[in-house]
């Protein structure tokens, strides 16, 4: 059911959800002129020039930090590679690898995001998490002792 529309300042004043309508070009600019690039101090440096040989940066997905062994799991036949404590770094995961969760100690993703499976389910088990590493399953060997930082988002791969 739909209320007569509200002042948005008096609708969030009393609790209420509110769905602000106004008119479109003040809302999102002039749609007819070209969008410009933000001034150079204003933006942000690209990956690459954040990074060291040494660290691999993504998303900080899962609080904690784990050092350990990296198994680079490419396919998921590989996923009996993994013992406890292992790091499983990989592309992307499926929600039916929740149950790997119980062993390895972190996770390292190249695609995701804070809402993705492996986020979500590092979350639940309480194990440090970066993901949307993008070049991750790369830039770490298989077999590499690392350390995965779930606060920063800063994966320390040796040199």
């Amino acid at each position: 059911m739909w209320a007569a529309p509200l002042d948005a300042n008096k609708a969030l004043t009393r609790g209420n959800s509110a769905l602000i309508i106004g008119p479109y070009d003040r809302l999102m600019g002039d749609m007819n002129q070209p969008v410009q690039a933000p001034p150079p101090e204003l933006r942000e440096p690209s990956s690459a020039s954040l990074c060291t040989a040494r660290e691999v940066r993504g998303v900080a997905a899962a609080r904690g930090s784990w050092t350990g062994i990296a198994r680079v799991i490419l396919s998921e036949s590989d996923i009996g590679r993994l013992c406890r404590g292992d790091i499983l770094v990989c592309s992307s995961i499926r929600p039916s690898w929740a149950p790997i969760f119980r062993t390895i100690g972190a996770l390292v993703t190249d695609k995701g995001g804070m809402l993705c499976s492996a986020a979500t389910i590092a979350r639940e088990y309480r194990i440090a998490a970066v993901v949307a590493t993008v070049d991750g399953t790369s830039r770490i060997r298989d077999g590499a002792r690392i350390r995965v930082d779930g606060d920063t988002g800063i994966v320390t791969v040796p040199g």
